[in-house]
């Protein structure tokens, strides 16, 4: 990529440049798996003081907090045991402007708000503020019979270990998907039909009602809401 020449500016006209003449290219906000890799993009214009012969001065900072404007700043704020490397990197040619912050294995630590900051000729320019959000699957669903029509222990049971109700009883069970960010939608279906349930206001449980039996699965989807853990509850009335 061929350099930008320097461009002198005439303060006796533009005392203060708009930050778009400053930052040509803003970080966009971002929502990004954990353990991959990330970029929040900073183009800076290549701009000279006619009376220091100084150029710009660029920053990142992370919810308000600077962390460097130097790629040896910003690889000593990545730096941790766990990695024999630096995670955080500015991996382009800053000569050009290009002060993309790239961060790789991305962890939960690395959610905050981003800026980049530019100082030149006695004023700061700001670019919009990058929202970086860490996302984490679900662990695989776990089925669980809440035993004595929901007021008894829970057993975990699968292909191996059926449920087991008696013949006009009713059949609690449970879906949980722990550990997601955000937490798993869940949902259920018999013989791989679909079921819809009816919301009971003040049990808070989910219902539904057949008179038949079938293998019930469940799924999960990604849902953008949190928290982590998402229970889902079914309760079965099977009956002649």
């Amino acid at each position: 990529m061929a350099t930008q020449p320097n461009i002198l500016m005439d303060t006796s006209r533009l005392e203060n440049p708009g930050v778009e003449g400053i930052i040509q290219i803003h970080p966009d906000s971002q929502a990004v798996t954990l353990n991959s890799t990330v970029r929040l993009q900073c183009r800076v214009r290549i701009l000279t003081d006619p009376q220091t012969g100084s150029g710009a001065q660029v920053y990142w900072s992370k919810n308000d907090f600077g962390i460097g404007g130097s790629r040896e700043d910003i690889q000593e704020y990545g730096r941790s045991s766990r990695y024999p490397y630096s995670r955080y990197d500015l991996p382009y040619n800053l000569k050009d402007g290009q002060y993309d912050l790239q961060i790789t294995n991305v962890e939960l630590s690395d959610e905050g708000s981003y800026v980049c900051q530019v100082n030149f000729m006695k004023h700061q320019y700001l670019s919009q503020t990058a929202l970086l959000t860490v996302q984490v699957p679900s662990e695989a669903p776990k089925l669980y019979q809440v035993t004595k029509e929901g007021k008894g222990p829970e057993v975990e049971i699968g292909s191996a270990t059926p449920a087991i109700v008696d013949d006009g009883a009713i059949l609690v069970l449970k879906c949980v998907a722990r550990h997601g960010k955000p937490g798993a939608i869940i949902s259920w279906s018999i013989d791989g039909v679909p079921i819809q349930v009816e919301t009971d206001p003040v049990k808070k449980i989910n219902v539904f009602r057949a008179g038949f039996t079938g293998n019930l699965t469940n799924s999960l989807t990604p849902s953008p809401s949190f928290p982590r853990l998402r229970k889902g509850t079914v309760r079965m009335n099977y009956f002649k």
